[in-house]
C-alpha cells in the first residue's frame, strides 16, 4: 500500500505505519510505500523504527511524476490518513491506474473525492478504524477488484473542460438561488462531452499496459 504527499504532521503518516505494523504479520509481503518529501521525513523514520516497522516502510522522498505514477499503478491501495484534505487530488492521481483509496470520513474533501464502499472506503476516526478498513480492502480480493473498475470510471470524469464548465454551471446556478449536488455537476460534464475518455490514456502512452499488471 502507499502514502503519497507532503510529509508533514497534519497528515499523520503515522497512522499507516501503524497500519503496516499491525496487518503485516498476517499478511507476508505487506508493505508502505511514503512518497514525498517534508520537513516531517525524520520523524517519521524515527516512528517506524521505534514501532518496529523500518523493514515495512520505505520512504521514497521527492519523485519525478512518472516514478509517481509507476509507484502508485503498483499499489493495491492508497492510504489516506490525513486530519483534514480539500479535494483529494491523490484520490483522482491512484484512481486513473485503478488504485482505490482509504480515508476519514471525517477529513472533509474526501467525502466527495471517494465514493464509499465503491470506489474506496471511508472510515470513522482512529487508528483502529482505519487499520481495519485498510484490512478489508487487502483481503477482500472481489471487493478490491470491483472498486478498481469503478475508482477508473469515477476519475475519467474530471477533465479540466468538465470541471471549468461544472464550475461555471454551479456559480450561475448558486446566483440563481438553486443547489446542485456534486453528482449531478459530474454528471452533466460526461454528458455534454459524450462518453468520457479514460483519464489514464496519457499514463499509457508513457508507461505502457504493463504497468497494471503489477499489481
Amino acid at each position: 500500500m502507499a502514502v503519497l504527499g507532503r510529509l508533514v504532521p497534519h497528515k499523520r503518516i503515522e497512522l499507516a505505519i501503524d497500519a503496516v505494523a499491525a496487518l503485516a504479520a498476517q499478511r507476508p509481503g505487506l508493505r508502505l510505500l511514503v512518497i514525498g518529501s517534508g520537513w516531517w521525513a525524520p520523524s517519521l523514520r524515527e516512528y517506524a523504527e521505534a514501532h518496529g516497522a523500518a523493514d515495512l516502510v520505505t520512504f521514497t522522498d521527492h519523485v519525478s511524476e512518472a516514478e509517481k505514477h509507476r509507484l502508485l499503478a503498483q499499489a493495491w491501495v492508497l492510504a489516506i490518513p490525513s486530519l483534514k484534505e480539500g479535494w483529494g487530488l491523490v484520490v483522482v492521481e491512484a484512481g486513473v491506474h485503478g488504485t482505490p483509496a482509504v480515508g476519514f470520513r471525517r477529513a472533509g474533501g474526501l467525502q466527495d473525492s471517494i465514493r464509499d464502499g465503491e470506489t474506496g472506503l471511508l472510515c470513522d476516526e482512529g487508528g483502529a478504524a482505519f487499520t481495519g478498513a485498510l484490512a478489508r480492502l487487502l483481503d477482500d480480493a472481489e471487493l478490491r477488484a470491483r472498486m478498481e473498475v469503478a475508482v477508473q470510471d469515477w476519475v475519467a470524469r474530471f477533465r479540466w473542460a468538465q470541471t471549468v464548465d461544472a464550475w461555471e454551471r454551479l456559480l450561475l446556478a448558486a446566483a440563481d438561488g438553486e443547489a446542485m449536488s456534486a453528482d449531478t455537476l459530474a454528471e452533466d460534464a460526461v454528458a455534454e462531452c459524450g462518453a468520457a475518455e479514460d483519464a489514464a490514456d496519457g499514463i499509457d502512452e508513457r508507461f505502457g499496459s504493463w504497468i497494471r499488471g503489477e499489481k
